[in-house]
């Protein structure tokens, strides 16, 4: 074979560099610089990214008027089909929570002048759907998932939802249900599952509450009760019911509250204690 003389040799590499650039620039343009957003509430901070590709649909939109059904607020939209959308919720004591959606919705009263400090005035939304954009931009065509997940992580423990709302003035954010909670301990012990109605995160603590239904299985245990609390911190969920009951095998307990070790799987009754045991020979 003979050799390419070098002036058409330089003229491939040239243009195989110009290509080589293309694509870098190409690649930099599907990429999307992660978008964040600080709220300062009176128990939290709470920080919203959007590390979304614009590739794949990924829309921030700032601050905007006039988007319905609050024509006065200004509403900030993070949006990512492909995921990237995030609320990290960071309090003074506790374990941080991160919850993530494919969109989440920020919808914030006009400035007052002269306020000064959190202000607790803004309401998140955060939700699994699909939409599009007019213009303005204000959502069109919104669709919610069939079977939604809005997931909320904190420390060992994950949490799927419907949605997730934190409104304007309240310490207290609500996750509609079913939900289905996961937790993996650190010991390498029987993972906790849980299920319930809905879900009540406390910003101040930073504290998870499972409600209606709930239902708990480790190993070979499963208990019931009205209400879950977990102190992800502290590796233990308090169940309370009237009453509330865990059986494991041939044994159960029942009490008005049950201290549920997540490491151990162990528990300890408080309140009205009643059980019955399967003794050994």
């Amino acid at each position: 074979m003979n050799a390419a003389p070098p002036r058409a040799a330089g003229r491939r590499a040239t243009v195989a560099a110009v290509l080589a650039f293309v694509a870098m620039m190409a690649g930099a343009a599907a990429a999307q610089t992660a978008t964040r957003l600080q709220l300062e509430r009176s128990d939290a901070d709470i920080e919203l990214v959007n590390a979304g590709r614009a590739d794949e649909g990924a829309r921030s939109i700032l601050r905007l008027p006039g988007c319905e059904p609050t024509p006065d607020d200004r509403a900030t939209f993070f949006y990512a089909p492909g995921g990237g959308v995030t609320a990290r919720i960071v309090q003074e004591e506790g374990e941080p929570a991160v919850v993530a959606a494919p969109l989440m919705i920020v919808r914030q009263p006009p400035a007052v002048e002269g306020a000064d400090g959190p202000s607790d005035a803004e309401t998140l939304e955060a939700i699994d759907a699909t939409t599009g954009f007019g213009r303005p931009p204000c959502p069109e065509g919104l669709e919610r998932a069939e079977a939604p997940e809005v997931e909320l992580v904190q420390g060992r423990t994950r949490v799927v939802g419907r949605d997730f709302f934190l409104d304007r003035g309240a310490d207290v954010a609500t996750m509609a249900g079913p939900v289905r909670l996961v937790r993996t301990p650190a010991s390498g012990g029987d993972v906790v599952r849980a299920d319930a109605e809905a879900l009540r995160y406390d910003l101040d603590g930073g504290r998870s509450t499972l409600t209606g239904g709930v239902r708990v299985e480790a190993g070979d245990r499963i208990s019931e009760a009205d209400t879950l609390a977990l102190d992800e911190g502290a590796g233990v969920a308090i169940l309370s019911g009237d009453p509330a009951v865990s059986r494991a095998g041939d044994d159960e307990v029942r009490g008005r509250r049950l201290r549920y070790d997540l490491e151990t799987n162990d528990v300890v009754i408080e309140g009205n204690v009643e059980g019955t045991f399967e003794l050994g020979e």
